[in-house]
């Protein structure tokens, strides 16, 4: 073997064990914790719509949200606080002014975030997890399992007064 293909060998060599490293690397990051994903993030867009978008349609219901904020704190706990508005499809009333807000707990399970709202007493709830959340560069990406059209795009931001106020009436 010449001289040019040992250095040929070795370079291929040298390349095929610099991608090994970071496949191997990437592989072995230390997984999500709360403490990673802990903060305040507001929604932007509803299945790729900029809010206000249609949240949640079907042949007897349509809700449009204006604004939602997502807190997750890092203990795995959080709260959800939406404003919109909505109701029947049959056209005989107009759409109604909404705000509500739901206590949360998560946990991050294999770089997903999943998440379940607090039940209120007396009240029948979906089962969880209600929320499967991924972080992105953007902030956190998620898919409802409650009828609701996503992904659900969350970037960070400030607690926003008006959600936060009228969630509290």
């Amino acid at each position: 073997m010449g001289s040019e293909n040992v250095r040929a060998v070795a370079r291929r060599a040298s390349a095929a064990v610099a991608i090994l490293v970071v496949v191997v690397t990437a592989a072995c990051q230390d997984p999500i914790q709360p403490s990673d994903i802990a903060g305040d993030y507001v929604l932007v867009s509803v299945a790729g719509d900029l809010l206000p978008a249609v949240l949640i349609e079907n042949q007897f219901w349509r809700f449009r949200v204006h604004s939602q904020e997502l807190v997750l704190t890092p203990d795995g706990k959080g709260r959800l606080a939406t404003i919109g508005e909505g109701g029947p499809t049959d056209g005989d009333s107009p759409p109604e002014a909404f705000s509500w807000q739901s206590q949360l707990l998560y946990r991050v399970d294999d770089r997903r975030i999943v998440v379940e709202y607090v039940c209120p007493m007396d009240a029948t709830c979906m089962a969880p997890p209600h929320l499967i959340l991924r972080r992105t560069p953007g902030g956190l990406v998620g898919e409802s399992l409650m009828n609701e059209r996503d992904p659900l795009e969350y970037h960070p931001g400030p607690v926003l007064e008006d959600v936060q106020s009228a969630a509290a009436r």
